[in-house]
């Protein structure tokens, strides 16, 4: 299956590479789709998608956010929200620390507590989420808020009988800016655990495009782990 024309699509997170991979594999089914970024979107061919401005470390852009929302509701939302912390476990600030809490936790748990008011009666969530909520990671912070996402995001599917809330939990997926922002060195680990075999932006969009329709296999509540780095 595919989307439809009828589709109405949120997408969180919009200038993400698994976004941008996510919209192209749309291309020929043309759903009504609703991008959401910090910064503007200045791809040409992006131009006739709506679009709405984000920033989760700023309470009025938040508020912002909800209001210009409203009470549309979509089919499909996905949350492609998230970035590596680059905080020391030893010798990061409280203010430091509580800055990415706010904006990657709090806020954007907060958000979903509303954006599930969005969701038509059968539509579904998901939620790109992280190997490193469920095993050690050379990142604790990042580990740390995607882990609480994933928590949150499960207690509201068990409050749900008709919405699906998912979660995608791949390792590291190659050519992402978080890709681009490890050092060499930390590459070189997921390498190794790997056998050189990191996951593409192809193949995490193509599960993306298994859990938006297949409701068998894919239930509501549950993290789907993909990936090498076990």
């Amino acid at each position: 299956m595919t989307f439809s024309e009828d589709d109405q699509v949120l997408i969180l997170g919009a200038n993400s590479r698994i976004a941008r991979t996510l919209l192209k594999k749309m291309e020929t089914s043309y759903p009504d789709v609703t991008l959401v970024s910090k910064s503007a979107i200045d791809d040409l061919n992006l131009k006739p998608y709506s679009f709405v401005s984000l920033n989760l470390n700023e309470q009025k852009s938040v508020e912002n956010f909800i209001m210009k929302i409203g009470e549309k509701k979509f089919d499909f939302i996905y949350i492609f929200i998230g970035a590596v912390s680059d905080l020391e476990t030893t010798s990061s600030s409280l203010e430091e620390i509580t800055k990415y809490y706010v904006a990657f936790a709090a806020s954007l748990n907060f958000l979903i507590s509303k954006l599930q008011n969005n969701l038509k009666s059968s539509s579904t969530l998901i939620f790109l989420s992280s190997r490193a909520a469920h095993r050690p990671s050379y990142d604790a912070h990042y580990s740390a808020v995607k882990a609480s996402t994933e928590a949150f995001i499960k207690s509201i599917a068990n409050k749900s009988h008709t919405k699906r809330f998912l979660i995608l939990a791949p390792s590291l997926i190659e050519d992402t800016r978080i890709y681009e922002d490890m050092s060499p060195e930390t590459i070189k680990a997921h390498r190794d655990r790997t056998s050189n075999s990191l996951l593409t932006l192809e193949e995490v969009a193509v599960i993306i495009f298994a859990m938006s329709f297949d409701r068998n296999t894919y239930l509501s509540g549950s993290t789907t782990c993909i990936g090498r780095d076990w």
